[in-house]
């Protein structure tokens, strides 16, 4: 499986690889810390990982473009609105074509493993 992890946070990107390396060994996990690249590459993908608030693009802003030039499945995994709105954007970007929120404030590094699968 080849996932594309959009994150400018390194401490956020290394928890998730350490995460995917234990669990999903045969996965292959790519980086971009802007969006703008992801959107200039050719990078082979299976699946998105994305948070919200990346340098060049923030909120509904990340899912509109994304979904622009994929049908793929996105798998947000965020922070955004900290501990109490995890539910309300949740209905905010499944409507905008999320496949999957998770939280950041809910375990949801620990929960990537479990939505991945559904993917494979």
């Amino acid at each position: 499986m080849e996932i594309i992890y959009l994150e400018d946070d390194k401490k956020d990107f290394l928890l998730l690889e350490e995460i995917i390396q234990k669990e999903l060994p045969e996965a292959k996990l790519k980086q971009y810390r802007y969006l703008i690249d992801f959107l200039n590459s050719n990078e082979p993908y299976d699946v998105i990982i994305t948070d919200l608030g990346l340098p060049d693009a923030y909120g509904p802003e990340v899912l509109k473009r994304i979904r622009e030039v994929t049908g793929k499945p996105i798998i947000v995994l965020s922070g955004v609105g900290g501990h109490d709105m995890p539910d309300k954007i949740q209905e905010v970007v499944q409507g905008l074509g999320a496949t999957i929120f998770l939280s950041k404030h809910k375990q949801g590094f620990e929960k990537i493993p479990q939505a991945l699968s559904q993917f494979i």
